[in-house]
């Protein structure tokens, strides 16, 4: 390429200099661009992958406390139905051992009522019933 119409040969070189200078500056700008542009995209994609793994770790852990709290609801309600059982089954013994003793008491006043009227037979005959076997003859 020839020289511009006043420019020296030597004028020449130092503006092939100037312009190798300014291309070379023009391509550190354009990197120093990119790599400023990559580092804010990795980062954005940082920003968003974080945000979505602590949605899915909140999400996760709502999750699990719900599950405990129910598990934890259905422990207490078997609590209950078996403390309800246990306590019927003591108060059935309890109405049942009532049962037994008024149906002791019973068979002890018909004993005692029986009891009295053999010894009124007894002073009233003066023979003694042939199935006592406490007073032999």
């Amino acid at each position: 390429m020839p020289a511009p119409a006043g420019v020296s040969a030597a004028g020449g070189a130092q503006l092939e200099h100037l312009l190798a200078r300014v291309k070379h500056e023009k391509t550190v700008l354009r990197a120093l661009a990119w790599e400023e542009s990559a580092k804010a995209r990795a980062y954005n994609r940082y920003t968003r992958d974080e945000s979505k793994i602590t949605a899915w770790e909140n999400t996760m852990k709502a999750k699990a406390e719900a599950k405990m709290r129910k598990a934890q609801e259905d422990l207490d309600k078997q609590r209950a139905n078996h403390i309800e059982k246990m306590k019927n089954a003591v108060a059935s013994v309890h109405c049942k051992a009532q049962e037994k003793r008024a149906a002791m008491e019973a068979r002890r006043a018909e004993d005692i009522v029986k009891a009295e009227e053999i010894a009124s037979r007894i002073r009233a005959t003066g023979k003694m019933p042939r199935k006592c076997l406490c007073v032999s003859a």
